[in-house]
């Protein structure tokens, strides 16, 4: 099985025990709620903070919040690990991403492609960097000379 197949075999599986477990799903969308709920907070909070007595009483709730919100990080980032521990051992990074739907398809696509690439010897580490450079200008529609292909990131 190739790098690439392995990796969105793995966003795949979490992706539908994310939606389709139980716990899982009950997590992720209290997560996602508390977020909501702690920008709302924060809006409050800035939107009073010469008021001292509404102000103190926003951000006593909003520490509540915060700790729940961490509580339920760390059950749902237990449940996942427990789920998916060989995948987060290999790619720690990605598992987080993953877990937290915190990755652009578009992105990690064209990133498998440039390293299957790499891994095939189709080109070499600096080209490969160089593609993801360009990728990444051409993407968000950055000045061409946004990043310097001179400097050598790769030791």
């Amino acid at each position: 099985m190739s790098t690439k197949s392995y990796i969105l075999g793995a966003k795949k599986a979490i992706d539908t025990f994310r939606v389709e477990d139980p716990k899982a799903k009950e997590l992720y969308e209290d997560l996602n709620a508390q977020t909501e709920e702690i920008k709302e907070t924060f809006a409050q909070i800035r939107a009073v903070s010469e008021q001292p007595e509404i102000f103190s009483v926003l951000n006593e709730n909003m520490e509540e919040l915060n700790e729940l919100n961490k509580l339920t990080k760390q059950e749902y980032e237990t449940l996942m690990s427990e789920k998916f521990s060989e995948f987060k051992d290999k790619y720690p990074t990605l598992f987080e991403k993953f877990i937290h739907d915190d990755m652009d398809p578009e992105i990690l696509n064209n990133v498998l492609d440039t390293y299957t690439m790499v891994e095939q010897g189709r080109i070499n580490n600096r080209q490969g960097r160089n593609m993801g450079m360009d990728y990444t200008t051409n993407r968000f529609n950055l000045p061409k000379d946004f990043f310097d292909k001179s400097k050598d990131f790769l030791g």
